[in-house]
């Protein structure tokens, strides 16, 4: 678990804004802290003030970037190196303890201006070159996405954001999304002059979808500053998924398959017609598990067996050429053909996409729209009756088993 808090805390040396980034650092668990615009214009100076800061906070490591614009803070659980450092961006490459694979971090603090954040797309496209790992990029872009990432003041024109989603695009980064309010910025007035954006966020690429399948980005309150803290939890472990039933399309092709289906819809079940179809459906559903399990088995590891039987009898072929051997050849060619048949089956109906069409040109692309379809079907945080968020798989369970036992009654 790699937990990261990312704040634009515009002012670190007010007493509210550090006591605030010291409790939610400790509440969190933060194992890494990257900051942008503490506000110590001095480089060198600011240099110096974050070795101070980094003792207060309980982290043993520190760097800034070369304007002193962004700190970034972190444990012993982790060992960095500065691969790119720039005025608005810090680029780590990073190796937790647990991991053997390294990724990368970039912390971003764009300028104002779209003529000076040109360089810094610039940059990332060229750092983008260079990269082969997980890698993500997140902080102040400076910039949104679409419209309805803004409230208030002038209508935002959508050619504002051609750059910065161009150079996203190009380096192969996706939204991580969030939980929790929308926008991460206000000008704090207020009434009419109000206005809200969300500049801030996490973007990653596909590598690192795979080696992190959790990331669960939070919206966290501005309290302190005019940007809320981002909250970004990474794990690499898959979280537990329940089993559902599910009618594969290649049970219809068994030779006891109807006689199986008959036996078990035969059966008597007394009741209203409602409760009769329910029972009869779900008592359909047990039997073709257990029987798929026991006369079917498993599809990836007859294949995976096949495979290994295929090569030995090849290897006992090529030595002894006799007939015998041929013929027991073919027969594990016939054998591997009918179960990688089955195996390509499953494969198009758990995919939903026609893989006869498109062919294995977007393999690659296919799998990380399933990996992200993943991501969204995981729920963190939920409110319950009360309006009250809640964490915790436990808890989430009993507020969903109160909501719709008290709807359905």
């Amino acid at each position: 678990m790699i937990n990261t808090i990312i704040w634009n805390i515009r002012g670190i040396g007010s007493r509210g804004a550090f006591d605030r980034l010291k409790k939610i650092t400790h509440i969190h668990k933060a194992t890494f802290v990257a900051l942008q615009e503490p506000f110590v214009h001095n480089a060198v100076i600011n240099k110096n003030k974050i070795q101070k800061y980094k003792r207060k906070l309980g982290f043993t490591n520190a760097v800034t970037n070369k304007n002193g614009k962004i700190w970034c803070l972190w444990d012993d659980d982790f060992k960095c190196k500065v691969i790119s450092d720039h005025n608005q961006q810090l680029t780590l490459e990073i190796q937790h303890s647990s991991h053997n694979e390294g990724f990368v971090v970039t912390i971003v603090y764009a300028k104002t201006s779209s003529r000076k954040r040109k360089r810094l797309w610039e940059n990332l496209r060229t750092l983008n070159s260079h990269i082969n790992k997980p890698w993500s990029i997140m902080g102040d872009f400076n910039n949104i996405i679409e419209a309805e990432e803004k409230q208030g003041g002038r209508q935002h024109r959508l050619s504002r954001s051609l750059e910065f989603v161009g150079c996203m695009d190009d380096c192969n980064m996706m939204d991580a999304g969030y939980s929790g309010d929308k926008f991460t910025w206000t000008n704090a007035r207020r009434l009419r002059g109000r206005i809200l954006m969300r500049l801030d966020r996490v973007m990653y690429n596909d590598h690192w979808s795979q080696k992190f399948p959790i990331v669960n980005t939070r919206h966290l309150p501005r309290t302190g500053s005019d940007h809320r803290v981002l909250l970004m939890k990474c794990d690499s472990k898959e979280p537990p998924r329940t089993k559902y039933f599910k009618f594969l399309n290649f049970w219809t092709e068994q030779d006891d398959f109807m006689d199986m289906v008959k036996n078990s819809w035969h059966s008597d079940v007394r009741g209203n017609p409602m409760w009769i179809l329910q029972q009869k459906l779900k008592r359909l559903s047990n039997c073709l598990s257990h029987w798929s399990k026991n006369s079917i088995c498993n599809v990836f590891e007859k294949v995976k067996e096949l495979e290994e039987q295929v090569e030995k009898a090849e290897a006992r072929y090529t030595t002894y050429n006799t007939d015998l051997n041929r013929s027991l050849l073919h027969s594990k060619y016939v054998e591997q053909i009918y179960w990688v048949n089955k195996e390509t089956s499953m494969l198009r109906q758990k995919a939903r996409i026609k893989w006869q069409e498109e062919g294995d040109s977007n393999t690659r692309y296919f799998h990380s729209v399933i990996r992200q379809k993943r991501k969204k079907a995981q729920l963190y945080r939920n409110k319950n009756e009360q309006d009250q968020w809640i964490q915790g798989d436990d808890k989430i369970a009993d507020a969903a088993t109160r909501h719709f036992s008290k709807l359905f009654s």
